[in-house]
């Protein structure tokens, strides 16, 4: 946690805009209200939340701008120690991280931290948790020195004067709740009330310049009221300090002590944990500067730019990462389908294999090579036979086919030609008659023994090449030439 002297603090308030446009928004605002050189200054900011102003919906952001040349020398001078810096910040951010991580009941209120410096103080603001204002002032503990040191020599002109050295010792004795007197020979005798009214003045300077803040503060941001002041100083803090500020102000004032075990971040400092405020109050910065983060806190190592590259690496390792799962559950769909498909196939073979294994002995190829050939053999033993005695088969078909009123005058065969048992050319066979019976019906009987040829099994085609009445045969029956075509 670096000084805070040199760091501008700005709460700007720029439109609603897409992600990608505020960074640029946000320089050129704090360009035109507080101009500064980019080559010396470093600039970071964080939107903390939208709000509307005159029914206009814009973002409230607190930007800050930080010397470059001061952050390097405090990260070069840890660098040197072996110890480098995760991060560099100021107190009002260290102490906005305390409230952020819990350490008051006051979630959702609008809190002051005053900071008692020795020449000035500091009067941070904050509402939810956010920094929404902070302002130092013309007053500390020098200026209650100062005053406790003329109180009373203007009071005591002939007693011995008090020095501002000793004025301090004794002010801070006071604050520690210990004797206000530091050393009983030096003549001071001063009691606690007394020491009190003597720095009055330059309480109530500065608790004048806290209620302008306030009353500033109210007008501007048109928010509720201040809930609670916290208060810390490197001298501790006087009780009745505390009680003054809150009475005259109307606002509950405690001391800042976010390891007290009124609170939820309480540790047991030490024995009789209660008679060291003061120990615990120092560590307050310290804790909030360790309870910060990047995702949270302002980080002059770490700032909205470094954020955005992290932002677009984690963009697109999510993305990969995406493509990646899509991947697996892709390529573990296609396994499980896989496996299921052996699966089937294994349970087909298993049954195929039991199928072959009841058939009988198994055979190799030259049992295969034997049986092909016996199977050919066998075949043009078969066609030897067919040719051989197609004759006496057409002949049966034709003598079973024709029925009683048609007479068959002539039958002529036509047999092909086979080559190595393969038939080359077709079988014919020719067949003429008369039908017998009354003419009316001589036709149709002759279509049904067509019907009946193209029927059966041997005769691939049946055609009428010729048929009429002979007037010169008795009661003029039907005549007819057929030709039949053998199958195969």
């Amino acid at each position: 946690v670096m000084s805070a002297e040199h760091v501008e603090i700005h709460n700007i308030r720029i439109p609603r805009l897409p992600h990608p446009q505020i960074a640029n928004a946000v320089y050129w605002t704090l360009k035109k209200n507080a101009p500064f050189d980019e080559q010396q200054m470093l600039v970071d900011f964080e939107v903390q939340q939208e709000i509307l102003e005159q029914g206009i919906p814009k973002l409230a952001v607190m930007a800050c701008v930080a010397p470059r040349q001061e952050i390097e020398d405090v990260k070069a001078l840890f660098a040197k120690t072996g110890h480098p810096l995760a991060g560099i910040s100021i107190a009002p951010f260290a102490l906005q991280s305390l409230l952020r991580r819990g350490m008051t009941d006051e979630r959702g209120k609008i809190i002051t931290i005053l900071n008692l410096g020795n020449d000035s103080s500091r009067i941070d603001i904050y509402a939810s948790g956010n920094l929404v204002m902070t302002r130092g002032i013309k007053a500390g503990t020098n200026s209650m020195v100062e005053a406790l040191a003329d109180s009373y020599n203007n009071s005591r002109p002939y007693a011995p004067s008090l020095t501002l050295e000793n004025g301090r010792e004794m002010l801070n004795n006071l604050f520690r709740n210990s004797p206000p007197v530091p050393d009983a020979e030096a003549g001071f005798k001063i009691d606690e009330d007394e020491t009190f009214k003597m720095i009055h003045s330059a309480l109530e300077r500065m608790v004048r310049q806290i209620d302008m803040t306030f009353k500033y503060f109210a007008s501007e941001r048109q928010q509720e009221k201040i809930a609670k002041i916290f208060v810390s100083s490197e001298m501790s803090v006087y009780k009745p300090i505390l009680d003054y500020i809150g009475s005259n102000l109307d606002i509950a004032c405690e001391m800042l002590d976010p390891l007290t075990t009124d609170h939820s971040m309480s540790v047991r400092f030490k024995e009789g944990d209660d008679a060291y405020p003061v120990e615990r109050a120092a560590f307050a910065t310290a804790l909030g500067g360790a309870l910060s983060d990047n995702d949270h806190s302002p980080n002059f190592l770490f700032t909205f730019q470094d954020k955005e590259r992290e932002a677009s690496v984690k963009k697109i390792n999510k993305g990969v990462f995406a493509v990646f799962i899509a991947a697996v559950l892709v390529l573990g769909a296609f396994f499980v389908y896989q496996n299921h498909d052996i699966d089937r196939r294994q349970t087909v073979l298993t049954g195929l294999e039991k199928t072959l294994a009841g058939t009988g002995p198994e055979v190799d190829q030259r049992q295969l090579l034997k049986m092909a050939g016996q199977a050919a053999r066998q075949r043009n033993i078969s066609v030897l036979y067919a040719e051989r005695y197609l004759g006496m088969a057409l002949l049966g078909e034709v003598a079973t086919v024709t029925p009683p009123n048609i007479l068959l005058t002539s039958l002529k065969m036509k047999m092909g030609q086979a080559v190595q048992g393969k038939t080359v050319k077709m079988s014919t066979v020719s067949l003429e008659g008369l039908i017998l019976g009354e003419r009316q019906i001589s036709e149709t009987s002759l279509a049904g023994y067509v019907m009946s040829l193209e029927a059966s099994p041997l005769f691939s085609s049946v055609s009428v090449e010729k048929s009429g009445v002979d007037p010169d045969v008795k009661d003029g029956e039907l005549y007819f030439t057929l030709n039949l075509k053998v199958e195969g």
